[in-house]
């Protein structure tokens, strides 16, 4: 299975530091990511995996930001410590904006020990332009009524719901 994935993502405020006031977390002014994407899932007698890799290219633009965005207060110190020793610049952080190739490689398999027993493993790498994130997993999926016949397809790995999320 191949096709086209086209992601477009806007924030109102960037918000990715880390002072107070700031989330932590990546919130450009604008995002785009097109991919291609490529799936493979066999299946053989009690064993059964699936291969997805994406390739393609990503842009974004986050704008300036306030070292302190919720406290007119803390914001007029650090503009004021940025006169007297750089301490915080000019009191903002720089906005950026990059273009570049992006990926997404992600492996699942499964395999039957029994009619109420699966062994399955996950693994995959994801970027973005300043982060490289990597992913794995294993465990074992136990049935309360024996599973005849082969193994489902596509693989759906397990997924905790208090773990980091893989996207599709």
């Amino acid at each position: 299975m191949a096709g086209v994935n086209l992601n477009a993502t806007f924030y109102n405020k960037n918000l990715g530091h880390f002072t107070y006031g700031h989330g932590g977390y990546f919130s450009p002014k604008h995002y785009y990511a097109l991919g291609l994407p490529v799936t493979w899932a066999p299946r053989s007698g009690r064993f059964s995996y699936r291969l997805d890799g994406s390739v393609g290219v990503q842009h974004f633009k986050q704008a300036d930001a306030a070292v302190f965005p919720n406290n007119p207060d803390l914001q007029a110190y650090a503009e004021q410590m940025a006169g007297a020793n750089n301490l915080f610049g000019d009191g903002y952080y720089r906005g950026d904006s990059k273009t570049g190739v992006s990926y997404n490689l992600k492996a699942s398999a499964e395999y039957r020990l029994d009619p109420n027993l699966v062994l399955g493993a996950t693994l995959g790498a994801d970027n973005a332009d300043n982060y490289r994130q990597w992913m794995g997993g294993l465990y074992l999926r136990y049935y309360f009524h024996p599973q005849g016949g082969l193994l489902d397809l596509p693989v759906e790995p397990y997924r905790s719901p208090y773990g980091i999320t893989y996207g599709r």
